[in-house]
């Protein structure tokens, strides 16, 4: 069976080192902003203009990106799900924010020894290579990608919580909040549930 999953809060904890460099910059910038954690939107959570968002991406995004780490349990569940299953990586970091996002993924892939199938980097839609590679399960952070899948592809589609999406309501993408719940599903899905 095709599994795919997104990167950057799904995997990883990228979210938590975000906010830590967030913190960091407002300093060195002299941002009084009291900060929104829980927030998505940067100009809000963080009181930046978009100068702000493009020299904070530009200074801190590789160090966001090498430094995050899987998330609990991640590891031990995709190399189980591996041995049955085919793993897609799909994410939406992009060449335009970093010219070596490909090789900051692949050494962090590698580092954290986690095997895969294929890897999808870049601007796309999600559900157009979900719908492409024939996934039966899709999970991600971002609500948005949650629900392209869900229009594009017949497969089942899971929402990953985060700090930033636990608002979000909806009956049709349904909320995990562990890898062990993913991994549930996933059995759950290969007996016909």
């Amino acid at each position: 069976m095709n599994l795919a999953f997104d990167i950057d809060d799904t995997i990883t904890n990228s979210s938590d080192i975000f906010l830590k460099y967030a913190k960091l910059y407002n300093k060195e910038n002299n941002i009084k902003h009291k900060i929104l954690k829980n927030c998505l939107n940067q100009k809000e959570a963080f009181g930046w203009t978009k100068r702000d968002e493009k020299h904070f991406i530009n200074k801190y995004l590789e160090k966001i990106l090498i430094e995050a780490k899987p998330q609990r349990k991640a590891l031990k569940v995709i190399k189980k799900l591996n041995k049955n299953n085919n793993i897609y990586l799909i994410t939406s970091r992009n060449k335009d924010e970093l010219s070596n996002i490909e090789e900051i993924t692949l050494n962090w892939l590698k580092k954290y020894n986690i095997d895969y199938k294929y890897l999808q980097i870049g601007k796309i839609s999600k559900g157009e290579t979900c719908l492409h590679h024939d996934i039966k399960l899709f999970v991600d952070d971002n609500y948005q990608n949650c629900i392209d899948v869900a229009n594009k592809c017949k497969c089942k589609v899971l929402l990953f919580d985060t700090r930033y999406n636990k608002k979000i309501k909806s009956c049709e993408i349904k909320r995990v909040k562990s890898w062990k719940e993913i991994e549930k599903k996933v059995k759950e899905l290969q007996n016909g549930k």
